[in-house]
């Protein structure tokens, strides 16, 4: 799969309002799950989820990663 999908410990995230090397808001991570990413194999998911599951995913993919618990 290219390009390889994102290590989701590292906390290192592309998409994000906030400053090089910080952790992007919920609103940040919502937004690419709803709209995907152009030119990667991740589809949008707001026409699939329902915006509880959206928001619940927002949540788990913060589990993976220390950085989030700080």
């Amino acid at each position: 799969m290219l390009p390889r999908p994102r290590d989701f410990t590292l906390a290192l995230y592309q998409v994000r309002t906030t400053a090089t090397g910080g952790l992007p808001t919920d609103a940040d991570m919502l937004k690419v799950i709803n709209e995907g990413m152009p030119g990667t194999a991740m589809p949008g998911w707001e026409d699939v989820l329902t915006e509880g599951d959206r928001l619940a995913l927002v949540d788990y993919l913060k589990t993976f990663s220390r950085f989030f618990q700080d």
